[in-house]
């Protein structure tokens, strides 16, 4: 006997079924060996063999690519595929912590107005990438955008080590450079360990409550 691997039905892609790792099968009450790996996320269609030699019952389920679907897709279905212009069903957003200390960094340093930036349509769980507040232009779409100001992720942000802070009476250039740099890669440290998990924010004169996922 043998399925389809990696969803697809050429005869290539067929491979013996005795083969596949028995930690990728998933078993039923119904079933002796169900064939189909886990996690697949597909429509299944169960097919019954009764073997004439012992009488138990096999199901294979396969995916059932290319059939019509048997139910009607819901709204919320829709919605989550094509986005929302509500940014209530924001649930989470992602980060990568890079972007965070950076645009806190450049903020801190030279008040360059670095955000977060979160672009409709909504979904919920979104990305929120790093941007300069203003250098957008005009926004092409009637929800806008929502800006968050990299602080509201941080837990009492340190004070921002400046060059003039690290210097010391007759320093050499040299030494006060590496000092510098090392009070700076502590200073990122330490926003590294005081991110916060939940957020609130306003947008359009709504509060907005976010967990936040860290990248990196």
């Amino acid at each position: 006997m043998s399925v389809p691997h990696s969803g697809q039905l050429n005869d290539a892609a067929f491979i013996p079924a005795t083969l596949m790792p028995q930690e990728t099968h998933c078993r039923s009450a119904c079933c002796a060996d169900s064939l189909i790996p886990l996690l697949t996320g597909a429509r299944l269609l169960t097919v019954v063999f009764q073997p004439p030699a012992d009488g138990n019952t096999v199901c294979l389920a396969v995916p059932t690519r290319g059939m019509p679907n048997s139910e009607p897709s819901t709204d919320s279905e829709t919605t989550a595929s094509v986005g929302s212009t509500d940014p209530q069903v924001i649930h989470s957003i992602a980060v990568t912590v890079d972007d965070l200390i950076t645009a806190l960094e450049a903020n801190c340093s030279a008040n360059r107005g670095a955000v977060l930036r979160i672009t409709p349509p909504f979904v919920g769980r979104m990305r929120a990438r790093i941007h300069v507040a203003g250098g957008e232009g005009v926004y092409d779409g009637d929800t806008e955008p929502i800006h968050l100001d990299p602080e509201w992720l941080v837990d009492e942000v340190p004070e921002y080590p400046t060059a003039d802070d690290t210097a010391e009476p007759d320093d050499d250039p040299e030494i006060h450079r590496r000092r510098h740099t090392d009070n700076v890669a502590e200073w990122r440290e330490t926003v590294r360990e005081r991110l916060r998990e939940e957020i609130t924010v306003s947008h359009a004169n709504e509060a907005i409550a976010m967990c936040v996922l860290y990248l990196g």
